[in-house]
């Protein structure tokens, strides 16, 4: 994968950033954005540009925001320690396509080869936000799993035995949050149901989409 450059010109000198304790994960908060679209806003907002040092696509492209060592604008009272990733999306209401997960695992990855000291956050650990959303695979992210990991974790859980509580309660959960099972009409789940066949396609069928990034 590559870094791609778009030269943005901002307004003002930008500071210089010494440190580097964070590596801090957002979403855009817009189900379709470019890097120059939120270089515009940030612009339109009396910045000095773009705040987040990288913006990732739908599509996996990833495009330089504000100089790697340049102080960002884009978490409250850590912009001078931090760097910031933005994801074009709103996962408060969707959920993340496999080409911008590997994306983003890629890109942090090779960041904490440059600050291995750095810890990887949502920006909700350290501001009171929603952002990057509920349905951003945060924990996924921040334990190096990408979304094949993920899928395989979940789906070797299924079938587990739990002592207490329902056994498929966290299964369930996750597959619902990944958007490859869906509950009845009114979203609820009926987990002591037998499944036809046709239901087991369905879930199938968006498993395999899925990890073919098309959903």
């Amino acid at each position: 994968m590559k870094i791609i450059e778009k030269n943005l010109k901002f307004n003002g000198n930008l500071g210089r950033r010494t440190r580097t304790d964070y590596i801090v994960l957002h979403h855009a908060d817009k189900s379709q954005a470019s890097v120059e679209d939120i270089h515009r806003i940030h612009l339109n907002k009396g910045w000095a540009g773009i705040g987040y040092h990288y913006f990732v696509r739908k599509d996996g492209s990833i495009y330089r925001g504000r100089p790697r060592d340049a102080v960002g604008a884009h978490c409250l009272g850590y912009n001078d320690r931090s760097l910031g990733i933005c994801a074009e999306g709103d996962f408060e209401k969707e959920h993340m396509p496999v080409a911008q997960w590997k994306a983003i695992l890629w890109l942090v990855n090779e960041l904490k080869k440059i600050y291995p000291k750095a810890q990887v956050v949502g920006h909700r650990d350290l501001n009171a936000t929603a952002c990057p959303g509920r349905y951003y695979p945060l924990a996924e992210i921040k334990a190096g799993k990408g979304p094949v990991e993920a899928i395989k974790e979940v789906l070797s859980g299924m079938f587990k035995d739990v002592p207490e509580g329902h056994w498929a309660k966290g299964s369930i959960e996750r597959l619902a949050q990944l958007g490859l099972l869906k509950g009845d009409e009114q979203g609820r789940f009926r987990p002591d149901e037998p499944v036809t066949r046709a239901q087991l396609a369905a879930v199938l069928d968006r498993l395999i989409n899925y990890l073919e990034g098309k959903k």
